[in-house]
């Protein structure tokens, strides 16, 4: 069970990317199986422990029982807990009127560009709900795990922003946008077949 799931995570941080809200949610419930099954697998090892001591049994009678049934159960919970943090944080990007996107403004992008956007009374990706909670998990886990968590949220808005144009954030239009960035590669190529406009504004540091 453990390795199944962890063949799932892995397969995401090799390149297998699965878009918009379906995405969201399967990466969640992977990150959450993971996660939780490591910490229910822990918690197990330690109760069989405990109830061999507390029954008089010989030492490791009952660990890998108590083992396989606590990642059993954390892997079960750990699937629920990400596909609910999956689907709310797929709602929070579902349908806005008040997005500006942004690329290319350096390790410190994503503030920068929150704090351009508020002034604006425009959110970013990273101000919303989604944006926040794979934060977090980046925070923990690093971003090569949650890198297709990110691609599938800036998809899911990208391809339900509620908007006739929206705002870029570029460091300097004189520069040339990354081939390989999120923008570039996803959220740019559903705006343009939606026929989004999109306008950019370059911010100087």
């Amino acid at each position: 069970m453990f390795a199944a799931s962890t063949i799932v995570l892995i397969a995401g941080m090799a390149g297998a990317v699965i878009g918009g809200a379906a995405g969201v949610m399967i990466y969640g419930a992977a990150i959450g199986t993971v996660t939780l099954g490591s910490i229910g697998m822990v918690l197990g090892v330690a109760g069989g422990m405990i109830y061999d001591y507390a029954n008089g049994n010989e030492f490791g009678t009952s660990t890998w029982t108590w083992t396989k049934a606590g990642f059993g159960i954390g892997t079960l919970a750990g699937v629920a807990f990400g596909l609910t943090i999956g689907g709310f944080a797929v709602h929070s990007v579902t349908g806005l009127s008040n997005v500006a996107f942004w690329t290319g403004l350096g390790p410190n992008g994503a503030q920068i560009a929150a704090n351009a956007a508020a002034q604006q009374g425009l959110i970013t990706i990273g101000q919303t709900f989604g944006g926040q909670a794979v934060q977090l998990l980046t925070n923990i886990f690093g971003r090569g795990a949650t890198e297709y968590l990110w691609i599938s949220l800036s998809q899911t808005m990208a391809a339900s922003v509620n908007m006739s144009s929206v705002i870029l954030f570029v460091y300097n239009l004189a520069n040339e946008i990354s081939r390989t960035s999120i923008w570039y590669k996803y959220e740019r190529k559903i705006l343009e077949l939606r026929g989004i406009k999109i306008i950019p504004f370059s911010i100087w540091r």
